[in-house]
């Protein structure tokens, strides 16, 4: 799983409490883990804690968005998508900061 997110991931959505038989892991590690390895997609951390607390701790592993689940499925894949468009619109930005070629320019623009 993180290999294939490393090398093709686009959007990780991770739940903060994983349990697997003989481990427990956080999503938050693992995304942490993730990014220093070099994942620069959308990452999402799912959890059943949605205070303040727990949203910062998601953001300090480098989740662009926590949500919590009581948020119904319907309505998370729909605030999903406005998410991940903010995203792609910051990464473009970014992207035309940096001067790159028009043809990247003209790609980032689309996206947005």
């Amino acid at each position: 799983f993180k290999w294939t997110a490393l090398e093709s991931g686009d959007i990780l959505i991770l739940d903060e409490n994983v349990h697997l038989p003989g481990a427990e892991l956080q999503g938050s590690a693992i995304l942490k883990e993730l990014i220093e390895k070099g994942y620069d997609g959308f990452a999402c951390i799912r959890s059943g804690n949605s205070d303040p607390s727990a949203q910062a701790l998601s953001a300090r592993s480098g989740a662009h968005w926590h949500v919590g689940k009581e948020v119904p499925m319907r309505q998370m894949i729909r605030d999903l998508q406005t998410q991940y468009t903010k995203f792609q619109r910051q990464a473009c930005v970014v992207l035309l900061g940096k001067r790159l070629n028009s043809t990247v320019a003209v790609r980032c623009h689309r996206v947005a």
